[in-house]
Formats: structure tokens, C-alpha cells, sequence
């Protein structure tokens, strides 16, 4: 017997390593695979550990030669605990010139948190390596059900320069974007 999973969905072979993709299937904790031979020890039921790292809608398959596959009916996985905002600056912003900044929730397996709900505070580090917080209102917004996880902040900067940074806060977790530069 095999257990399959959908197309476009990576089947994760070996211990996967974090933030990990797809889905991983186990026939025993630490033993990647999908297929298991059935012995007289199994009295016909053998159960595969399955591990979803991505949040989708999957089926899972089950073929034996000859025999007509059996799915599973869809199986939602939602996204796990926020750990971490993904914060994603407008390519190539210059100074003086209002930028897009998304600042989106996602969970340790980079999936985005639909449902996260909170006020996120925006500081800017201008490649000096100290941050100052960005005044409200455009460094400040409560995510509602309606952002689902993501928004976007448009901000401006009279300097410019290499080394810029970005960091979002909501009082408990503080993510920095990567370092990008403002052009003049």
C-alpha cells in the first residue's frame, strides 16, 4: 500500500529542515516513506504518520496494484502559531517619495496567519543600526479580520542611503525586514 499525496504538494523525503514544505509521511517516527508491505502483524491496518508543513487543502491517496485508489475526503491544515512577521519593502524606494511597506503574520513554517489580530507598531533603522519608532498613523495599524494576516503600510523618509532596515512589533514578537536601500 502507498499513501499519496496531491499533485502540486512536495512529498518531504527525509527529516525536512525548518522552516519545512509539503508534507511529510512517515511509516515510523523518524522513517520517512509512503509505502508499507503488509505482514500478518498488521491484522490489515497499518497507520503512516503524516506531518502537513504548508497550510492547504489536501487529499490523501491510498493505491494497492489492481485496486481502485481511496481518498481521503479534503483535509484542510490551517496555518500553526504566529511566530514571526514577514516584513516586505517596495523595490527601490527613494527619499522623499511615499513606499509600500507589507508587513504580513506568518506562522514558523512561513504560512501566512489569516487570523491574526493585533496592533502592529513600525520602527525604521536608517542603516545607522538604531531604530526610531514611525509615527502614527502610518507606523501604527490594528489588523482586523478583513486584512486577513497582511497590510499594507506606505511610508516616507527624507534620507537616504544603504543599510536601511524596517522592524514590526506587536508588543510580544519583532521582526526586521532585510536590509534594502533608499535611493536619493
Amino acid at each position: 500500500m502507498q499513501i499519496l499525496v496531491p499533485t502540486g504538494t512536495a512529498f518531504v523525503a527525509a527529516a525536512p529542515p525548518n522552516p519545512a514544505r509539503g508534507v511529510l509521511i512517515e511509516t515510523a517516527p523518524g522513517v520517512a516513506g509512503n509505502a508499507h508491505a503488509y505482514v500478518a502483524a498488521d491484522a490489515g491496518t497499518f497507520t503512516f504518520l503524516v506531518t502537513p508543513f504548508t497550510a492547504k487543502q489536501i487529499v490523501l491517496s491510498a493505491t494497492f496494484a489492481g485496486i481502485a485508489p481511496s481518498n481521503t475526503p479534503p483535509i484542510v491544515i490551517t496555518a500553526g502559531l504566529f511566530t514571526q512577521f514577514v516584513i516586505q519593502p517596495a523595490p527601490a524606494p527613494h527619499s522623499n517619495v511615499p513606499f509600500n511597506v507589507v508587513v504580513t503574520s506568518r506562522d514558523a513554517f512561513n504560512n501566512v496567519r489569516r487570523d491574526f489580530l493585533g496592533q502592529v507598531n513600525l520602527q525604521l533603522d536608517p542603516g545607522t543600526g538604531v531604530f526610531a519608532a514611525v509615527p502614527a498613523p502610518a507606523g501604527q495599524h490594528s489588523f482586523r479580520v478583513a486584512d486577513a494576516g497582511s497590510h499594507t503600510f506606505v511610508l516616507q523618509t527624507a534620507a537616504n542611503g544603504a543599510g536601511f532596515r524596517i522592524a514590526a512589533s506587536d508588543g510580544n514578537v519583532q521582526s526586521n525586514s532585510a536590509p534594502f536601500n533608499v535611493l536619493p
